[in-house]
Order: structure tokens, then C-alpha cells, then sequence
């Protein structure tokens, strides 16, 4: 996927997150992901689009969202976004929605921790609607869609 399509969902769906901090307005942020990616050996990962925080007041890293998929900072682990099958989200009350469970294509699930936002306003649902509209856009026929062949 074109790193323009990841960047259009970014842009339209993660600016409604509290906790989400754009590399092009952190850019020393953004430079802590690459720094991430680099010990988690994820040079695969692409261009630093914005790093997710833990808590909005912060700038401790939740995950970094990059070109080609998600680094985790406490696994220390990256989850390319055409390894997501689907994402599930359970939550009994809004201001409870703080985690997406990330199901890979290998059956393995992966627990995507979202802490930030303000009582009902949890950034979990923007991290949601990016990562469900990144899919679709996944599996879209349109060749706009599709991979640019090397």
C-alpha cells in the first residue's frame, strides 16, 4: 500500500485522537519511532507517519504508526497492516474502550492498548476507524488500491 493511502487514513481518522502526535508536528517524536523500529529490527516498517502517546498530557510512546504497519513499544514488536485480518473491540460503557484486539492472519491475536482521550471521547475509537478503513482500503479491487510494482 502507497504510503499516501496510510497517511490519508491517518490524517482523516487519528487527528480526533487526543494522544496522537503527527510526525510532521513531532518530528523529534517521530524520530523516537524510527529509533523503536531500528532496535526492534522493523526497518520494514517505512516512513513514521505520528507516534500514539499513552496518555494525552504525555509524550511517553503507546505504539508508533508508520507507512506499512504498527510498532508496539512495550513488545517491542511490528505488525505489518496487511498481516490484520480484523480488529474486535469489547467494552461494556464508552469511557472503558481501551484496547482493540488485532487478530493477524496466523489465528495469533495482539492486544493493541489505546489509554488516552477524555471520558466517553476515548482515542481508541479513532485508532478504531484508522485501522478499519486502512483494511478496507487493503482489500479494495481499485487499482488505485493496489501496490505500486517495484
Amino acid at each position: 500500500m502507497s504510503v499516501d493511502h496510510v497517511r490519508f487514513c491517518a490524517d482523516k481518522y487519528l487527528k480526533n485522537s487526543y494522544g496522537f502526535r503527527p510526525a510532521a508536528n513531532r518530528p523529534d517524536l517521530a524520530e523516537d519511532g524510527n529509533r523503536l523500529a531500528a532496535a526492534a529490527q522493523a526497518s520494514i516498517a517505512g516512513v513514521v507517519l505520528g507516534v500514539q502517546t499513552v496518555d494525552e498530557h504525555l509524550d511517553e510512546i503507546a505504539f508508533v504508526v508508520a507507512e506499512n504497519g504498527i510498532l508496539l513499544r512495550d513488545a517491542a514488536r511490528y505488525i505489518p497492516y496487511d498481516r490484520i485480518s480484523r480488529t474486535n473491540s469489547h467494552y461494556q460503557e464508552k469511557q472503558d474502550f481501551r484496547g482493540i484486539d488485532l487478530e493477524l492472519d496466523d489465528g495469533s491475536t495482539v492486544d493493541l492498548k489505546v489509554e488516552s482521550g477524555y471520558g466517553k471521547v476515548r482515542d481508541a475509537f479513532a485508532v478504531s476507524s484508522f485501522l478499519g478503513h486502512l483494511l478496507r482500503r487493503l482489500t479494495q479491487a481499485h487499482a488505485a488500491y493496489r501496490p505500486v510494482p517495484a
